[in-house]
């Protein structure tokens, strides 16, 4: 089973976003 990381890294981004965390910050 190939995992997409592209796909993953977008999906996180989204759930960062989505709680109010900022994506751009290390950590």
């Amino acid at each position: 089973m190939a995992i997409d990381k592209e796909k993953i890294k977008k999906a996180v981004r989204m759930i960062l976003e989505a709680i109010g965390e900022d994506p751009d910050r290390e950590g």
